[in-house]
């Protein structure tokens, strides 16, 4: 499966439609490599310890830098579901709410 354009009245979820559903909010995204079989380049050596790790790393830059105030709420799928669970075994972030997120393909 490679890359394929987005239409041009795509809407990118998080930004265009969460805040009209959840009001005064910031929304970031955070990605990670998750490639486990390396056919197409080198697969990712990282751990999930590792990857909630870098998450934990991440979120703690954005809340000395920017004035946050607000319950974090993750929306993850899949290997996400397994890196916040350690996110939340590593530290004292209060996380209020994980929301799991399935896509159906073909």
């Amino acid at each position: 499966m490679g890359y394929t354009k987005p239409r041009p009245d795509a809407v990118f979820w998080p930004a265009g439609l969460l805040p009209k559903v959840v009001p005064n909010t910031k929304i970031w995204t955070w990605g990670y490599d998750a490639d486990i079989d390396g056919f197409w380049s080198s697969a990712s050596q990282n751990t999930v310890l590792q990857h909630a790790t870098n998450l934990l790393g991440d979120v703690a830059d954005l809340l000395e830098t920017k004035e946050c105030n607000l319950p974090i709420i993750f929306v993850v799928h899949s290997l996400g579901g397994l890196i916040i669970k350690a996110v939340r075994s590593l530290c004292a972030i209060p996380i209020y709410f994980v929301v799991f997120k399935l896509t159906m393909v073909r």
